[in-house]
């Protein structure tokens, strides 16, 4: 519902760049967990920022807690993954669309 009414969000990819190539979350942005730390300085602390991994929160809850440590307040976790997104039907991309720096 945030998506589709435009709200200002940041969706990160925890994944490797590998799968986000693959397939991912259209609009999202591919920082992979072990560099969260490197792009926190380029996300929008006024925004909320989405996580999510391939699973329901292996990486993208380490992600999560990179970036609290980091200072973000607006932060969360997709709940299940890219997996049930796609299998739900839910807008999927393929290629190099998004890399942080």
């Amino acid at each position: 519902d945030a998506i589709e009414a435009g709200r200002k969000m940041v969706i990160l990819d925890a994944r490797t760049g590998g799968d986000y190539i693959i397939s991912h979350i259209a609009g999202a942005t591919s920082v992979p967990f072990y560099r969260i730390a490197d792009a926190a300085d380029h996300l929008p602390r006024d925004a909320w920022v989405i996580t999510y991994c391939g699973c329901p929160h292996a990486l993208s809850g380490r992600a999560l807690d990179e970036l609290r440590a980091a200072g973000f307040t607006k932060t969360a976790v997709l709940d299940e993954g890219f997996y049930v997104w796609r299998d739900r039907g839910y807008p999927v991309v393929r290629g190099r669309t998004r890399y942080a720096p």
